[in-house]
């Protein structure tokens, strides 16, 4: 017997309730992907892919997800939200990072922009950029940070 209860009611709900939460990453991921054609940047480039392939992964994920375990339309929506929790770790993180070590956080931000600005050099305000800030970009970093910062410019 089939005790499948999902309407197309459902699949619109989830459709909508994942586009309206996704739709941001993807926006981001696309202006990541023009801005990296825009200045021939690699690294732009890649992050952009990644940001918009992470996105469609997880639209999918929750699609077949939902094929093949919901039995209901309130399931199709439990089950979406719960995988839309799960995709929210990393600005937890962030958040975590935040409020532990706000002047780091707050470092490794301005390195970021200074980096951006020096790809960037089409910009008026790449002049802006104080001394401190390049300096402080161009130190080695550490080991256990490196890891963390190459993530914090591709994002």
């Amino acid at each position: 017997e089939d005790y499948n209860d999902t309407t197309p009611r459902g699949w619109i709900s989830l459709f909508l309730i994942m586009a309206a939460y996704l739709m941001k990453d993807v926006i981001k991921g696309a202006i990541l992907i023009y801005r990296a054609t825009r200045l021939v940047s690699f690294r732009l480039f890649v992050g952009g892919i990644t940001l918009v392939s992470v996105t469609s992964f997880a639209f999918l994920t929750s699609y077949f997800y939902n094929q093949a375990i919901a039995l209901s339309d309130t399931e199709i929506i439990t089950n979406s939200l719960i995988l839309l929790f799960m995709t929210d770790f990393d600005e937890w993180v962030y958040q975590l990072i935040f409020f532990v070590s706000s002047n780091w956080l707050e470092k490794m931000s301005k390195e970021a922009l200074c980096y951006e600005r020096r790809l960037d050099n089409t910009e008026e305000d790449a002049l802006i950029v104080q001394q401190d800030d390049v300096d402080s970009f161009t130190e080695e970093p550490s080991t256990n940070l490196s890891l963390f910062k190459y993530l914090w410019f591709v994002w």
